[in-house]
């Protein structure tokens, strides 16, 4: 259904508009009332997430009427006729900032080195005025590393508290009988723990072969379809692997022969333990004497959390104690502790307001993210989308951010979700359909007549997947819901005042509203949804669960360069190598599933999936199955409240004996934060050019971002994430193969153990309540125990720098940009060399610093000279707090082509010498010689991630200008924001330009023109007219004070 043309015509300048106030419970409000101040038919017209922009701009304008109130004008002229002005440069000034801490960091880094300035010229009073000017969370969610999990720690035996002998505190009677499904009674001794078996589901206690279609080729058998005749099955092996060779694990009982090819040669190991032993896969429960770090009460899951909690604070200290000393110093700043939660999460149930109240003003709660899945947030109805951080820190001076009017995707939802699927599995039908129409930068925003049917859990888990489809925001409008949520999280006394102020803006959606109009109408039909996960490359390649082992046959032998190839032969797709696990040997082959985490801010924030891990956990438990010791296995919550409801209905012990053990709060086995595999299982993948598996409940499953070492990742439910890891291969048909095998050789399948969507309906409705959201957040300031511990400067005004640390300093361009104030742009715009010449499509990766440090680099030249070793260079985004490493990191990567010089790389000539020498080393000649640069690049300059070091890099470098063929948006805007300016050129000045003449640039005298003109001199004498980047009043002004925090450090000196 396509959506007619807009013919609307840009409204008249909005006039000053008057405040309107309600009374409730004895107080007054205040608001701005939007559709009384516009046209109403336009008003109603514009989509919900569009109203909140327009919002912002009522109120913006109303309150500029003298500064800069006719930009504010001019934008929302722009934006009621959106559809005749998209692409068009409007700007937004969101509600509040939300910083991670990799990203989050720099930006503190530059307000705690411009507090020092201030207080050095200015004293200490005037020091204090520098903070953020609207409210900024940073949540320290990204340094969790899984370096301690049960793989690692082999799964040794506790013993258990129920089993009687032994030492420490017994085992409460509310534990007991919380284990109803083990028939536990207080008052007698408990049965043993149901025995579990290490099973491969290619080698049964009990082979009885499935009636699969076989194809032979070479002699291997596997199944079709492929090429080659059809045989039957081997008759030994159960499954759809291929066959193995005839040294499988029955006849393994020592050394494997030296002679056998493919295969990695193990340790001795005696026999494995019969199924009358308790094996290592199965420890029962442990004894309850462990204090959770977070929760702060007896549990029996906390020693891997503590023990990865305590060596992230021993590696990450120093930056730990400045980001408290930031909490302590800054009033509009706050610092979330880590293990707390993932940043998403975290804001979805504690920070977000839905509407703002600021001194009595009330105003729809907005915000932009340094992570692109800040959207998560869109599922609650508050507008938010991932920028760069210099975005994030020029709103936090109190400057807008400048974005292009949106082409507006309107996305119906019909139909009923089956009752076999999870909401994993609607996430990932969204994301395929979105990815295939092509929302690339649009909002998408949601309606329909079963919007109802997705839970606020459904909705934040699809916007927090916005940067998989391309969407800049997933946008789910204000309703019943959203104030249902509220309740639930505690938070009723806010429901309405919310509730009235929505209504009289025209942001409540009902049932009874108008419908938007919208660019462009999507369909999706729920009924539509199946079973399935997504991979094994790539997230929007939705695989059928039925399908998925004929998928990723195809997928072994496809090309590799492909969306899904891995390349191999066909002979190389039966190598299985048996391995040597803490005594046991576990076979490896292609399709093994060795990774299995329940992680990510995408599904760690839904109910109804984590407790339906639970309850598949503990109904595999009680049939006595079991996780081989080969799968790395891990639990990361979203937050405290997952575990609190996890803890509260019993099923956290039965996730616990899988091997899911609370690891920690934060972004994990996503983001690559993950200890290695075991050495004997890397040596065997290697060895065997294996194609092992990693499942996951995350949100990316590029190739390597999980572990370096397995190749296909796919993206499942929580649920699913159980059966694949203990089934131990994703190459199984769930529908027509056992999951597992009871100790006696009964087969046990998946819809055995599946829990039905009442079961988890019931017990979502009994335990999570507003309780446990009230207590979780109680305990959010305090953090654990070692950041309570951790030590910080007394003085709230100036963090003591280490001038020793190799990880925090304080950002040269501080003190660079505060020399000579009063100076004006044009004074550095004289006598300019070039530093580089590009070519076209020279993405924010090449530009910014990025991966490892490399050996005979010049970061690295520089760490070597503080007497680091190469093993400790780290990354960039481990250093980038250090600005001495970053700026010798900028232009520097391996695949840059630069005219100016010979070779790929970060190289360039300096000039009028015409040695050739590096980007950095050629830069600080120039700064001696006072000397300064400029850069000219190709089309599309800029493109790609928004990266603070993409311009905070090339300042530092000396670049006063960059003259391209054309810029990417945001990054034009944000050289204006770094004091960088912007020049257009065309292909013949391009031409012109050999990079080895001097530059004088003369700006406009007049700007009355709206496109403004500057002349390039070249070596004093040829005149060429180019177009000046500065596209609005406010770019003009900002750009005339040396960028934001040029203009921070004037409009301080000037108040004192």
């Amino acid at each position: 259904m396509e959506a007619s043309p807009d013919q609307a015509q840009p409204a008249e300048p909005l006039l000053r508009v008057e405040e309107a106030r309600f009374d409730l419970d004895g107080k007054t409000y205040r608001y701005f009332p939007v559709p009384q101040a516009l046209p109403l038919d336009q008003y109603e017209r514009l989509p919900y997430a569009l109203r909140v922009l327009a919002e912002c701009m009522v109120r913006q304008a109303a309150q500029n009427a003298g500064g800069h109130g006719s930009i504010w004008r001019q934008s929302l002229s722009k934006l009621l006729a959106y559809r005749a002005h998209e692409g068009a440069d409007i700007l937004f000034q969101p509600g509040r900032v939300l910083l991670q801490d990799f990203t989050g960091v720099p930006a503190l880094l530059d307000m705690a080195a411009l507090r020092d300035l201030v207080a050095e010229r200015c004293g200490p009073a005037a020091s204090r005025r520098v903070d953020s000017l609207c409210p900024a969370d940073l949540v320290v969610d990204h340094t969790v590393q899984i370096d301690y999990s049960q793989v690692q720690s082999l799964r040794k035996p506790k013993q258990s508290a129920l089993s009687g002998g032994a030492t420490g505190p017994a085992v409460d009677s509310g534990l007991v009988s919380s284990l109803n499904g083990l028939n536990l009674d207080a008052s007698c001794p408990p049965p043993p723990p149901p025995p579990a078996i290490i099973v491969h589901s290619n080698y049964p206690p009990t082979p009885t072969p499935v009636p699969t279609m076989y194809s032979t080729y070479n002699g291997y058998a596997y199944p079709s379809p492929y090429y080659g005749p059809v045989a039957p099955p081997p008759a030994q092996f159960y499954s759809l692997a291929p066959a193995f060779h005839s040294y499988g694990p029955a006849n393994l009982s020592g050394p494997v022969p030296a002679a056998v090819p493919n295969m990695v040669q193990p340790s001795f190991a005696p026999p494995t333990p019969t199924v009358d032993s308790v094996p290592h896969d199965n420890p029962g429960l442990p004894i309850q004497d462990e204090i959770c770090p977070f929760h702060q009460r007896h549990t029996y899951w906390a020693e891997l959390l503590r023990k990865n909690q305590a060596k992230e604070f021993r590696k990450n200290e120093e930056r730990f104690a400045f980001l408290k000393w930031v909490n302590k110093s800054f009033g509009n700043i706050t610092v979330i502790p880590p293990g707390t939660g993932v940043m998403h999460q975290v804001n979805l149930e504690y920070l977000a307001r839905i509407v703002t109240c600021q001194d009595g003003l009330l105003f729809p709660d907005s915000l932009i993210g340094t992570d692109s899945h800040t959207t998560m947030i869109n599922g609650l109805g508050v507008l938010g989308w991932g920028v760069g951080t210099l975005d994030a820190e020029s709103v936090m001076f109190g400057h807008p951010i400048t974005m292009t009017i949106p082409k507006v995707v309107g996305c119906r939802i019909s139909g009923q979700i089956p009752d076999y699927t999870t909401s994993t599995e609607i996430v990932l039908l969204i994301t395929k359909k979105l990815r295939h129409a092509g929302v690339n930068g649009c909002f998408v925003e949601f309606f329909g007549p079963s919007l109802e049917v997705l839970s606020m859990a459904d909705r934040a888990t699809i916007a927090n997947m916005s940067p998989e489809y391309g969407a800049l925001v997933s946008y789910f409008p204000y309703d019943e819901l959203t104030l249902d949520y509220l309740q639930h999280a505690g938070r009723s006394a806010q429901v309405e005042c919310i509730r009235k102020y929505l209504t009289e803006v025209g942001m409540l959606r009902t049932p009874q509203s108008k419908e938007p109009e919208y660019s462009e109408v999507l369909e999706i039909d729920l009924s539509e949804v199946q079973p399935c996960v997504s991979g094994p490359k790539r997230s929007k390649d939705k695989v059928l669960i039925h399908e998925i082992g004929s998928d990723f046959h195809k997928a072994l032998i496809a090309h590799q360069d492909s969306s899904k190839g891995f390349g191999l032969t066909l002979e190389q797709t039966y190598t299985s190598l048996n391995v040597n696990v803490d005594g046991a040997f576990h076979t490896i082959t292609n399709g093994s599933v060795l990774l299995a985490a329940i992680t990510s801010c995408s599904n760690t924030s839904n109910p109804s999936v984590l407790l339906g891990a639970g309850v598949l956990a503990k109904k595999a438990i009680e049939a006595g199955l079991a996780v081989s010791k080969c799968v790395k296995t891990s639990l990361a919550p979203g937050s405290g409240v997952v575990t609190s409801y996890l803890l509260e209905s019993g099923v956290m012990p039965y996730l616990y004996m899988l091997g899911f053990e609370v690891i920690g709060y934060g972004c994990s086995s996503c983001v690559d934060n993950t200890k290695p595999l075991p050495g004997p299982i890397v040596d065997a993948i290697r060895q065997g050019s294996l194609v092992c598996c990693g499942v996951m409940s995350g949100n990316r499953n590029f190739e390597s971002r999980v572990q370096a070492d397995i190749k296909a990742n796919y993206l499942a439910s929580p649920m699913l994430v159980i059966a694949y890891s203990i089934a131990g291969r994703v190459d199984i048909d769930f529908e027509r193969e056992p999951i597992g095998f009871t100790a006696e050789g009964k087969p046990i399948f998946l819809s055995e153990v599946w829990p039905s969507r009442q079961e988890i309906q019931e017990m979502e409705n009994r335990f999570v309540i507003p309780a446990i959201f009230r207590n979780v957040v109680g305990r959010i300031s305090y953090g654990n125990k070692h950041w309570s511990a951790l030590e910080t400067a007394e003085s709230d005004l100036h963090f003591p720098w280490d001038q020793s640390s190799t990880f925090i300093k304080p950002p040269l361009y501080i003190t660079e940009l505060a020399e000579n104030l009063p100076e004006t742009p044009k004074s550095w715009l004289k006598g300019m060399r070039c530093l580089l010449k590009l070519g076209d499509n020279v993405t924010s990766d090449h530009i910014s610093p990025a991966g490892s440090i490399v050996r005979n680099s010049p970061a690295a030249d520089y760490l070597s000279s503080l007497g680091l070793a190469p093993r400790e260079y780290s990354s960039y985004g481990a250093r980038r707090g250090n600005c001495e490493v970053m700026m010798r990191g900028t232009f520097g990567h391996i695949r840059l082509k630069n005219e100016l010089s010979k070779k790929e790389g970060p190289f360039t000539t300096h000039l009028p010498s015409g040695v050739p020498t590096t980007i950095f080393e050629a830069s600080q000649r120039y700064k001696v010689e006072k000397v300064p640069l400029f850069v000219i690049a190709g089309e599309n300059f800029g493109r790609g991630t928004a990266r603070d070091w993409a311009t905070k890099g090339p300042l530092l470098l000396g670049v006063k200008a960059i003259l391209a063929l054309s810029f990417d948006s945001n990054y034009r805007a944000n050289l204006v924001k770094s004091g960088i300016l912007p020049v257009q050129i065309d292909r013949t000045t391009y031409e012109i330009l050999t990079g080895r003449e001097i530059l004088d640039i003369e700006l406009p005298e007049s700007e009355e023109d709206e496109q403004l003109k500057v002349s390039l001199v070249l070596n004093h004498d040829f005149d060429i007219s180019a177009d000046l980047r500065l596209d609005n009043e406010y770019e003009k002004s900002l750009y005339q004070d040396g960028g934001v925090i040029r203009q921070k450090m004037r409009d301080l000196v000037a108040e004192s």
